[in-house]
């Protein structure tokens, strides 16, 4: 499952974090922050989102991740966020039940029975990082786990999030963002990664930077010298791969 979970992270372009008790249970918000930018170096959008009553008190999320100098600006609260599920190309939910539970809305009289839940039954995709399928705190089964649509990758939340960022790493399917002079969207941290690289001089003796365009529908992606390149082209949402020299798309 960690192989296929890896596969879904590097075909998405849009991705939703979601911690819960069970992520700080195991200590694993590092972890969690460090698969995060890995994801966000090679060009994908990540967020995170917060129940309210996720974990043991209100606001214990926002504090283990920003204990994991993840920036404030990428957390996003349940009302801010959820309208943004159904264009999400995965959720992916750290030791997290009942607060993605969606019996909460669909079944009466259970005691999860109208609470407000994050909405990650709506993304395209879900990986769900839990120790183990059994209910949470309420007891209510949550049918998410059941849905075709959901990946589970059972065990401690710390360690399947770095056998994660090993499988990624694993595929060689990694940018190199080596004198990268990027034109149009990116990843936030790549963005600060290309910026560094330019007040450190821009590109490489021998390596100039070329237009780098969408193989499928010839968009011009951005200007840089890559050796390997893994991403979803934003406009036609279609899977870009290319490895070695010369860089692809190159004009």
């Amino acid at each position: 499952m960690i192989d296929a979970a890896a596969e879904r992270l590097l075909r998405a372009q849009t991705i939703i974090m979601i911690p819960g008790y069970g992520m700080a249970r195991a200590q694993a918000q590092f972890e969690v922050a460090a698969l995060s930018r890995m994801l966000e170096d090679m060009g994908k959008f990540v967020k995170f989102a917060i129940h309210p009553v996720a974990g043991r008190m209100p606001g214990h999320m926002n504090i283990l991740l920003e204990e994991a100098d993840i920036d404030y600006d990428r957390l996003f609260d349940m009302d801010e966020i959820n309208p943004g599920f159904q264009d999400t190309d995965v959720a992916v939910i750290f030791g997290a039940c009942d607060v993605v539970n969606p019996s909460a809305m669909a079944h009466p009289g259970t005691p999860l029975s109208g609470m407000p839940i994050l909405m990650a039954h709506k993304a395209k995709s879900v990986i769900v990082c839990n120790y183990d399928s059994k209910p949470g705190y309420s007891g209510v089964e949550n049918p998410l786990y059941g849905d075709p649509k959901t990946l589970m990758a059972s065990g401690d939340a710390k360690a399947t999030a770095s056998k994660l960022m090993d499988a990624v790493k694993n595929k060689g399917l990694w940018i190199r963002p080596w004198g990268f002079r990027v034109k149009g969207d990116c990843g936030p941290r790549m963005r600060k990664t290309m910026d560094k690289i330019r007040l450190n001089g821009g590109e490489p003796a021998g390596n100039p930077a070329v237009w780098h365009f969408c193989p499928h529908c010839q968009k011009r992606l951005f200007k840089g010298h890559i050796k390997t390149l893994r991403m979803t082209c934003p406009n036609c949402n279609r899977l870009i791969e290319s490895k070695g020299e010369p860089p692809f798309g190159g004009k």
